[in-house]
């Protein structure tokens, strides 16, 4: 049966909403993909992973065995993740994260640009992937406004990103329990936006 497949963070899951908090063991059943679904009148499954990378949240997308009638929404995370893909575990890298890899990450490896260029070739990567299984699919980024600027120069590039700025909308509304994720009235906007790009 085809669902609406949604892959992303914390953004996607979820995270601090009054259904799940402060345990947050499963995704909110008042996250966008949850409300957007509603609008589709549509099965979700919801995939984020809290904390994730664009690295990660390209590994599940390839990794997840897709109906021909899904659809799929992907919300691109931060560039300033990473994850390390082990034989039998994952292992994120984020700057939230105190431990000696990911303080050596940080210190010693990490740079903006190439941080930048990994996000979109996951992107760009992920996107060629879904269009050979000829899946439904949109893309959105949690920072759209700077992805823009950062992208202008990036010759293979030619991933249809929504014009949605996420960061904006969670900066310009109510914060959900922790006063740090979005609220459920912000992933009701943007569900109720996703929703408008889709009839269009």
């Amino acid at each position: 049966m085809s669902a609406l497949v949604t892959f992303g963070c914390s953004l996607t899951y979820g995270q601090a909403l009054s259904d799940i908090h402060p345990h947050n063991q499963t995704p909110s059943l008042l996250a966008w993909p949850q409300v957007l679904g509603g609008l589709l009148n549509m099965p979700v499954i919801n995939m984020a992973t809290m904390g994730a990378s664009n690295k990660e949240i390209s590994h599940r997308v390839l990794n997840y065995n897709f109906d021909a009638n899904d659809l799929v929404f992907i919300c691109w995370t931060f560039t300033n993740r990473f994850c390390i893909i082990g034989e039998k575990d994952l292992c994120q890298v984020g700057i939230w994260k105190e431990d000696k890899k990911n303080k050596a990450f940080f210190k010693y490896l990490h740079d903006d640009n190439d941080m930048n260029l990994n996000q979109h070739y996951c992107i760009h990567y992920t996107d060629l992937f879904l269009k050979s299984k000829k899946i439904k699919s949109y893309h959105l980024m949690c920072n759209n406004r700077k992805s823009k600027r950062d992208r202008k120069n990036l010759a293979f590039f030619d991933t249809n990103i929504i014009d949605i700025d996420y960061i904006n909308l969670i900066a310009t509304n109510t914060l959900a329990l922790d006063n740090s994720h979005p609220s459920e009235k912000t992933h009701r906007i943007l569900a109720k936006k996703l929703f408008k790009q889709i009839q269009k």
